[in-house]
Order: structure tokens, then sequence, then C-alpha cells
């Protein structure tokens, strides 16, 4: 009979980068289905979340509520600003809500003479139909689009939304970007525990199919007993 458990010599493999997004803030705490990633989820304990953030090579901010920009304050200031001040890579991407919440954070750090200044860029990214805006820090590997670049590929809920090549390939740019600056993150410092990133992985969820329901992307985790009541 042949086994299907995986062995442990699978655990000599490379699993970085590995990319931690913080769920957006809604009645249900959810991700849209997509890259490999380790979930962080707002209001989970900060023991645990703190343990998650160990194990990833950069992070994701997107959605703003309440709560949520408190716990994108604390990632913000102890594991981006602090990490790369000591030296270690830890990069961050921003999309539209989390572009107006780092934009919040940094002016409140500038107020205490913090020297993270941002840049504002044009972006050459066409997005539904205008030029979208977009940061990035001077002094950190701190990047900020005011659009959600994934709706490209991977939403399907508004005509508005384009989908062209051209399109798709935004998408793909913005993903190979970041993930770019996750593996310089993943190349210089200590590996975790190859069983901890497995265990934390959102591959551990299941996906649930929402389409039907009205909402734009086809599959979401969603980290709450409701499913699919959120636009």
């Amino acid at each position: 009979m042949i086994s299907l458990r995986c062995r442990p010599a699978v655990l000599k493999f490379n699993f970085g980068p590995v990319i931690g997004i913080l769920g957006n803030a809604t009645d249900a705490s959810y991700i849209a289905a997509g890259a490999r990633v380790i979930p962080l989820i707002y209001n989970e304990p900060l023991e645990l979340r703190n343990e998650k953030l160990n194990l990833v090579n950069g992070v994701i901010f997107t959605a703003k509520s309440g709560v949520y920009f408190d716990v994108v304050k604390s990632i913000f200031e102890i594991n981006v600003r602090r990490k790369n001040d000591a030296g270690h890579h830890f990069p961050l991407l921003a999309i539209c809500l989390g572009f107006e919440l780092l934009t919040m954070i940094v002016s409140e750090c500038s107020g205490r003479k913090h020297h993270g200044q941002i840049q504002r860029k044009k972006s050459r990214f066409k997005f539904q139909s205008s030029l979208s805006p977009m940061v990035q820090a001077r002094k950190y590997p701190v990047t900020a689009v005011q659009c959600y670049p994934e709706k490209n590929a991977f939403e399907w809920g508004l005509s508005g939304i384009p989908h062209s090549e051209d399109a798709v390939h935004v998408t793909q740019h913005v993903a190979d970007f970041f993930v770019r600056e996750a593996r310089i993150s993943a190349k210089n410092k200590p590996k975790p525990s190859p069983w901890k990133v497995l265990d934390n992985l959102i591959y551990n969820h299941s996906p649930t199919y929402c389409r039907k329901a009205g909402n734009g992307f086809d599959e979401v985790y969603i980290f709450s007993s409701t499913l699919c009541q959120f636009a």
C-alpha cells in the first residue's frame, strides 16, 4: 500500500517566502483565495498573531475598521519599522484602504521626527480607466497602491473591473514585485520551523465558494461562522 503521508525529507525544502495578510475587518473576517499566505486575523490573541508574524517574510494591509487600525499600527511599528531599523528586511504592501491607514500612521510618526517619509509616485498601472497613485518609502521596503490590483484577475462581480490581458499583467506585476521583496527577507533571516509554517498556512482552512451569493470573489477564506454575508 502506498502511503500518502508527506515524508520528513520534504522539510529540507525552502518554504520561503511566505506572506502574511491581515484579513479584512467586516462582520466576518475574510481573505480572498489566492497566494500562499499565513492569515493574520485582526481579532486573534496578540501572542498568536506575533508568533505568525515571526513566520512570514512580509505583510499586506487591506481594509480598515475600528480595532483593525490599532492592529495595523502595532504591526507597522513593531514588525515593519523596528525590524527594518534593526537591519532585517521586512516589506509591507498596503492596498486601497490599507493605503489610507498607512498614511495616517506615517503622519503620526512624522510628528515624532520619524524619518520614514513616503514619496508619491505616479503609477503606470492603468486600473478602472484611471492612473492609480503609488507611494514608496524612502527608507523602508514599504509600498502602497490606491487601487485593488488583484481584482483584475480574481474578482468578477463588477462590470467596471478590466479583465484584459494587460490588466491581468498589472495583477501579476504587483504580486511579483512584492514576492521579490519577500524573498530578500527570506534569505536574510533565520529559518522558522517548517512545521510551524505548515501548521499556519492558509491551506489548513477551507475556502468557501461565494460567487453565487453575489460576492465578486469566486472563493474566500472566512474566519467566522457567518458565510458570505459581506459586500
